[in-house]
């Protein structure tokens, strides 16, 4: 009987650790923890000078869905492109959920050249087949701002800044690109 209660309450503590650690529509990490596993690899890069890119997407026009289907086929849809980029991005890639329809994957031991192989990747497994939910096929398209870390970047805020910058860029010319800022 103890044996039981013990495994339930482990049980139960890793659930509330999931919880507390992952986005719980997509499964990512969170925001919060994110940013301290994302701190703790720029420390590292930093220290050993070692490689580290960033991939920040952003779903082109996804207003649109959340006005035309709804924020529960949104939310699915937004649900399968994670599923997508999880299946086609590397075990060591750390995934999360940076707001809203953004997402950053921090990439370790990463030029920017295979980064942005990475990203143009992963946007063409989004656009290239429709998201089907209840019956609707709907396309998505992703932004993607690909960064690399240098010597100038002395913080993890200024990493994001520079992969936001480069996001900018994509959005503005257009969307469904990928924008590497060196």
């Amino acid at each position: 009987m103890k044996s039981q209660k013990l495994l339930s309450y482990r049980k139960m503590t890793l659930n509330l650790h999931y919880m507390a650690v992952t986005d719980y529509l997509t499964g990512f990490f969170n925001y919060k923890n994110l940013f301290i596993i994302g701190d703790q690899e720029f420390q590292q890069a930093r220290r050993y000078n070692r490689p580290l890119s960033l991939i920040l997407m952003d779903l082109d026009h996804f207003r649109r869905i959340n006005d035309k289907y709804g924020y529960i086929i949104a939310d699915q849809v937004l649900r399968s492109v994670a599923q997508r980029c999880y299946l086609n991005i590397r075990s060591a890639d750390i995934s999360g959920r940076y707001g809203g329809e953004k997402f950053l994957f921090i990439l370790p031991e990463t030029s920017i050249k295979s980064a942005a192989i990475t990203a143009e990747r992963l946007r063409k497994i989004i656009a290239e087949k429709p998201i089907v939910v209840e019956g609707n096929s709907i396309f998505v398209t992703a932004s993607f701002g690909v960064v690399e870390l240098d010597k100038e970047i002395k913080s993890l805020n200024s990493f994001l800044k520079k992969a936001e910058e480069a996001l900018l860029v994509a959005k503005k010319k257009g969307g469904n690109r990928v924008e590497v800022m060196d």
